[in-house]
C-alpha cells in the first residue's frame, strides 16, 4: 500500500519546537498562549508552550527562516503526520503501525493502577504520543516517541537563561504522566560559543543544575560549526537522530568520549564547554544537599551533535 512509504523511517527521530520563553519580558520571559502552540490530544497544561520553529534553512540563507510548522522545518514530525486525517486507509495505516490502540489500552491500565515502575522495558522506545498544532486554522496531528527520538528546543537565542532560570520545558503534557511518560530521554539546544567566554564558573553550576533530579538521559549541544575530518560514514558507534533533510550526529556523549573526538571531527571550542559543564554536573551529582534527588532520579549527562545535510 503505498501509504507505508510515507511512514516515519523507524530510527531516532529529531523534533524542532519553539518555545515562548523570551518573547515578552514584561511578562516573566512568557507570552500569553496563542492558538499556534502544540497540544496534546487529551488535555494536559505544561509550563512553557511549544510554538513553531524557525530552524536553519537548507541551503543556509542570507536570513533566518521565520517560524513555521511546516515551511523550512525538518522534523520528523511532519513526515507522515498527513496521514491521520488523508483518508480512512491512511489512518488504518499509521495507527497499525504505532499501534495505537493497543497503546492507549496500555497506558490507561497503568494509569488506573498506578505502576510508575522506575524501570523501562525496551519494547517502551516504541511507545508513541500524539498530538496536533493549528496551521491556518486547521488541525495537523504528529507523532513522536519521547524514549526514543530527539527533542529541539529553540528560545530565541535564549537558550542559556531559560535552563539556568526556568529549565528545560521536558515536561510538556505531551511527554508527561498523563501519556503515560515521565520526560524525555533526549533533548538539544543550539551551541552558542558566546557561552565558553561570556559566564562565570558560577553561572555554569547554575546551568548544570538542571541535570538534578530529572529522568532526561542526556542534553545536547548541537554545534553547527563542526565538521567531519573525512566526509562520510565511520564505523564507530554513536546516537543518529534522522530529520527530514539532516541528521544530527553524536560528537561526544553516550558512546564517544572526549578523547576521540579529535579523531573525526574538528574542534570548535565547543569541546572545552561540555567538559566544563559536565565537570559542573559532576559536582552537583556528589553534592550531599543533592543526594535524595539523586538517588531517586539519577541525573542528566551531556553531549554534542554536529548537524549533517542528507
Amino acid at each position: 500500500m503505498i501509504w507505508t512509504f510515507v511512514l516515519q523511517p523507524r530510527v531516532p527521530g529529531v523534533h524542532i519546537f519553539g518555545t515562548d520563553y523570551g518573547k515578552d519580558n514584561s511578562n516573566n520571559g512568557y507570552v500569553t498562549p496563542s492558538d499556534d502552540f502544540a497540544r496534546p490530544l487529551n488535555r494536559g497544561y505544561g509550563v512553557q508552550q511549544l510554538t513553531a520553529p524557525a530552524p536553519r534553512a537548507r541551503p543556509a540563507a542570507s536570513t533566518t527562516p521565520e517560524p513555521s510548522w511546516t515551511t523550512n522545518n525538518p522534523s520528523s514530525y511532519l513526515i507522515d503526520g498527513g496521514l491521520w486525517t488523508a483518508c480512512k486507509e491512511s489512518r488504518a495505516v499509521i495507527e497499525q503501525e504505532y499501534e495505537a490502540k493497543r497503546w492507549r489500552a496500555f497506558t490507561n491500565a497503568e494509569l488506573s493502577s498506578f505502576d510508575y515502575r522506575g524501570d523501562y522495558p525496551q519494547e517502551k522506545i516504541r511507545r508513541p504520543s500524539t498530538g496536533y498544532f493549528l496551521n491556518n486554522g486547521s488541525p495537523h496531528y504528529f507523532t513522536v516517541f519521547p524514549n526514543r527520538d530527539l527533542f529541539y528546543f529553540q528560545a530565541n537565542g535564549l537558550e542559556w537563561e531559560m535552563i539556568s532560570r526556568h529549565g528545560i520545558p521536558s515536561r510538556h503534557p505531551l511527554w508527561g504522566p498523563t501519556h503515560g511518560f515521565r520526560e524525555p530521554y533526549h533533548v538539544a539546544i543550539e551551541y552558542n560559543p558566546e557561552w565558553r567566554t561570556n559566564n562565570q564558573s558560577g553561572d555554569i553550576y547554575d546551568f548544570a543544575e538542571v541535570t538534578v533530579a530529572s529522568y532526561i538521559n542526556i542534553i545536547w549541544f548541537v554545534d553547527y560549526r563542526l565538521k567531519r575530518r573525512t566526509p562520510g560514514s565511520t564505523n564507530r558507534k554513536r546516537a543518529i537522530f534522522e530529520g527530514a533533510d539532516r541528521r544530527f550526529v553524536e560528537v561526544v556523549g553516550c558512546h564517544i568520549g572526549a578523547e576521540h573526538m579529535h579523531d573525526e571531527f574538528e574542534d570548535s571550542g565547543s569541546l572545552e564547554f561540555y567538559e566544563a559543564v559536565e565537570k559542573a554536573a559532576t559536582w552537583q551529582e556528589n553534592n550531599e544537599n543533592n543526594s535524595d534527588l539523586i538517588g531517586s532520579y539519577g541525573r542528566a549527562h551531556f553531549g554534542i551533535l554536529a548537524c549533517e545535510l542528507l
